[in-house]
């Protein structure tokens, strides 16, 4: 078979396989040229009359510049005289994109015709670097980068240097940038860069920076810094420097407030203080009960010191004059605060019980009840008055037993029940008497007077009982019940009004000093001996221009006693001779105190008169004066071994009892 041949400089010839053109064959001259960097240039010539009649010819193009390109195409003897020559250029290589074609049609009418086809082929290439901009058909994304071509390096220009779509995207390009999660300017030393040809964007609170730097990048208070010194103390490497809290002298010894301390950094982490260990605040125990005052300033203590006597290392008690009281111990039927929550006699502890006025037929009506006593144990009562009244109740519970006029109808005044049961009375024209629930067994009169006798105290010692007595004008008597009273001395003018003591050799009288119920007075008594044995008390706080006189007064302890009287005037006693006034109720009473008890510092009752159609019932705590209870008749005395156990008694009948 017999072709054309292609022909240029290096003579490139378009022919059948195996066949080679012959010289009087017509042929086709194409000159080619292209105006860019091309890779390839394909001529391709082709029957025009028939389908699968062509060859082809491709040129490699190695100095990828601008050039012509000269071929000669001769007809195949089979072919017909119409010839379609195609050239076409491709980007980069002959697989490269086809970026420029020509077609043309030939005819050559006979033998020995040589046809002239000049061909110019161009393809956009504005930046020259061999590649074709999209538009052209090429592969270039910015034909205005010579930087910018397929496989091309990346390199942080803000262009799309190899043509991947991306921009600056390159595997480790650009600068490394580390992450700042306290936002404080610094980056964390410790994690891995992010390389980027810019400060990458903002991931929730990270933020990139260019510099790794931060010791604690959890810390915005932690970064290089230039000071000598940090400006924290909190046990961390605030400046990254690797030393921690310069600057600041910690581990030196302190005692401050205790001794056996070191500085350590403070709370607030802006110095130093002292770890030494605290001291314990230790507060009065007054009462014993185990429970600190609230209300006293603490004492501290350091460990291994001694604690100051009588303090505990709490403060639980609300009223540390009463050792019934305190926080933690279970509440009683008492008529107090027991558990320090503010309540009295809370959760039915009292079994429905409380104060009352009794109604029993032997107490009401128009008795005039002057005095109450009750034995050791509580029981018996013992109730007597003006006229002879006289009533008891020896059974809990149990309805007074009328026994008026059994002793005569003195108006007794004061009275006092042996361990036996039985009641010892004192009252006026000097008048004694003795009864034992059944019978009146004594009754006898002081042999130097007809005074009233106002105070009786009795002491039992074996089988003998003791008393000591005195009355109204100044005097002072002991008496052993089967044998005569023995005077010891005359006072006159003064007057007694109330006696108490706790022994035969220690007895306190109060009364009056004038004997016109003007100036409070008070005498206290060894027992024996005459007028000078006695020795006056000094009394100190009593206002200016007081007018009266003291009532009644009653020692609880070689300490502690207290007297009352007119005008709500309450007296207590350091111990020995003087006597101080307590502050009156908040109320501002005026009335006339008419008797009182002193068990212990924090159980001091007493009753009054306040008017002609009141008598209140009061105690005094550590924190004041509490009212017990109001009735609406003035009442004239009360007796209690305990507080869970309390009488009290008055004028029209009236007897008061708690818990009834």
């Amino acid at each position: 078979m017999r072709g054309l041949a292609l022909f240029s400089t290096a003579l490139f010839v378009l022919h059948g396989a195996g066949c080679l053109p012959w010289a009087s064959e017509a042929a086709v001259r194409v000159e080619v040229s292209y105006h860019f960097k091309a890779g390839c240039i394909t001529v391709s010539a082709r029957d025009a009359e028939g389908r699968d009649r062509e060859a082809s010819e491709r040129l490699e193009v190695l100095d990828r510049g601008p050039s012509t390109v000269v071929l000669a195409v001769f007809r195949r003897q089979s072919w017909s005289h119409t010839l379609e020559i195609t050239t076409t250029a491709h980007e980069q290589s002959c697989e490269g994109p086809e970026v420029a074609r020509d077609v043309r049609t030939v005819k050559l009418e006979k033998k020995g015709d040589i046809e002239q086809l000049a061909i110019s082929l161009d393809a956009p290439d504005a930046d020259g670097d061999g590649y074709v901009a999209l538009a052209g058909g090429g592969t270039d994304c910015d034909d205005a980068d010579k930087n910018s071509q397929p496989g091309g390096i990346e390199v942080c220009d803000d262009h799309d240097n190899d043509c991947d779509g991306t921009v600056d995207q390159a595997q480790g390009l650009g600068s490394p940038w580390y992450p700042d999660v306290d936002g404080d300017g610094f980056g964390d030393r410790s994690a891995a860069p992010v390389m980027s040809c810019s400060q990458p964007p903002v991931s929730g609170t990270t933020r990139y920076v260019q510099n790794a730097t931060d010791c604690r990048d959890s810390d915005p208070k932690t970064y290089p810094r230039a000071d000598a010194n940090e400006a924290r103390c909190d046990d961390l490497d605030d400046d990254c420097d690797g030393t921690v809290d310069e600057g600041f002298a910690k581990g030196t010894a302190c005692s401050t407030p205790c001794p056996g301390g070191q500085y350590v950094c403070n709370a607030s982490k802006d110095g130093l203080s002292c770890n030494a260990p605290a001291p314990t605040s230790y507060y009065p125990d007054a009462d014993g009960d185990g429970a600190g005052d609230e209300r006293a300033a603490p004492v501290p203590v350091c460990p291994g010191a001694t604690p100051p006597a009588g303090t505990v290392a709490n403060k639980d008690d609300c009223d540390d004059q009463d050792a019934r009281n305190r926080r933690g111990r279970t509440e009683a039927c008492d008529d107090r605060d027991n558990t320090c929550d503010g309540q009295r006699d809370e959760g039915g502890v009292c079994g429905g019980k409380g104060w009352s006025v009794l109604s029993d037929p032997a107490l009401t009506g128009t008795r005039q009840w002057k005095t109450v006593a009750i034995g050791p144990s509580g029981l018996p009562v013992w109730v007597a008055g003006d006229n002879g009244v006289l009533a008891v109740r020896t059974t809990a519970g149990q309805s007074f037993k009328s026994l008026d006029t059994n002793c005569g109808t003195t108006n007794w005044r004061a009275s006092w029940v042996r361990p036996d049961g039985h009641v010892f009375l004192s009252g006026d024209n000097g008048r004694l008497a003795e009864h034992d629930g059944n019978t009146c067994l004594l009754q006898t009169t002081v042999a130097t007077s007809t005074n009233s006798l106002t105070g009786l105290q009795g002491f039992t010692s074996g089988t003998t009982t003791q008393f000591y007595i005195a009355d109204q004008q100044g005097r002072m008597y002991s008496w052993t019940p089967g044998s005569a009273t023995q005077e010891h001395y005359n006072e006159t003018p003064p007057t007694y009004y109330g006696l108490h003591g706790l022994s035969p050799t220690q007895l306190i009288a109060v009364g009056d000093k004038n004997g016109n119920d003007t100036v409070p007075y008070i005498i206290g008594y060894p027992g024996s001996g005459g007028l000078p044995a006695r020795t006056q008390h000094t009394l100190t706080g009593v206002p200016g221009g007081y007018s009266g006189a003291l009532r009644a007064v009653w020692m609880g302890s070689s300490s502690l006693a207290y007297a009352v009287g007119d005008a709500g005037l309450v007296m207590k006693w350091n111990g020995a001779t003087d006597w101080t006034r307590v502050n009156p109720p908040s109320d501002g009473t005026s009335a006339a105190f008419t008797s009182v008890v002193a068990l212990d510092p924090s159980s001091i009752y007493t009753t009054d008169a306040s008017s002609l159609t009141t008598g209140v019932i009061r105690r005094l705590s550590a924190t004041g004066w509490v009212i017990a209870r109001t009735v609406d008749k003035p009442l004239r005395d009360l007796a209690l071994n305990s507080p869970d156990e309390i009488w009290a008694v008055g004028d029209d009948g009236r007897v008061v009892h708690f818990p009834e």
